[in-house]
């Protein structure tokens, strides 16, 4: 992975998942415990976002950019 601090990220995100045992009944409903996993709930959560009007993508800059000062 090319940025580090992402990995950093994963890295703790799987550590701190490891520490749970998740029995849901619901199949659809799982905890994230692997890279890939983690990567698309990461996905998720800025579309969700991006949606609800907190934040959007400026590709000139190719970052983030905060449209809210408060995200839930």
């Amino acid at each position: 992975m090319k940025n580090e601090f992402l990995r950093g990220i994963i890295d703790k995100k799987i550590e701190f998942s490891k520490q749970f045992k998740w029995n849901s009944p619901n199949k659809n409903v799982f905890l994230a415990n692997d890279e890939n996993q983690i990567l698309e709930a990461m996905k998720l959560r800025y579309l969700v976002y991006e949606s609800e009007g907190y934040l959007t993508w400026d590709k000139e800059k190719n970052s983030i950019v905060l449209l809210s000062k408060e995200i839930p």
